[in-house]
């Protein structure tokens, strides 16, 4: 298991020439949005997206052979209800990628932001709602209405 960026997984020397591998990807989660602050019938920021994730079984690695490892992080909360979350940053395994979770809107950027799974709309000030953002590797994130 990896929790820094930019490691490296070095397989040891043994008499198989290739091992199959099962893994699992995850990007950072995005930040959430900001709320506006105010006690009323619609105050809030949405929660940012979930890392996306790429998963795979029997993926040959050969041994000896050094394969990259970066672990994305998750992206800051906003800090005004004009701006979204940031989107989580990727993680990846050789040529495999986690994508970052979507930013959770702010409640006057009321668009969730697209990602690995999707950011959350914000309440903004309508009645009609708004979207929240599209996931690439997992669920869309949730309208607001």
């Amino acid at each position: 298991m990896f929790a820094a960026r930019n490691n490296f997984l070095t397989l040891p020397t043994s008499t198989a020439a290739a091992l199959a591998v099962e893994y699992l990807v995850l990007g950072g989660g995005g930040g959430g949005g900001c709320g506006n602050g105010v006690a009323s019938a619609r105050p809030g920021g949405a929660g940012g997206g979930a890392g996306g994730y790429a998963t795979g079984t029997n993926a040959a690695m050969v041994v000896g052979t050094a394969y990259a490892v970066t672990v994305g992080t998750g992206g800051s909360g906003a800090s005004s209800n004009a701006t979204s979350g940031v989107t989580g940053n990727p993680s990846y395994f050789s040529s495999v990628t986690g994508y970052g979770g979507g930013g959770g809107a702010g409640f006057s950027e009321a668009v969730g932001l697209n990602g690995g799974c999707g950011g959350g709309a914000g309440s903004g000030t309508t009645t009609s709602g708004y979207a929240g953002g599209t996931g690439s590797q997992g669920g869309n994130g949730e309208s607001s209405v």
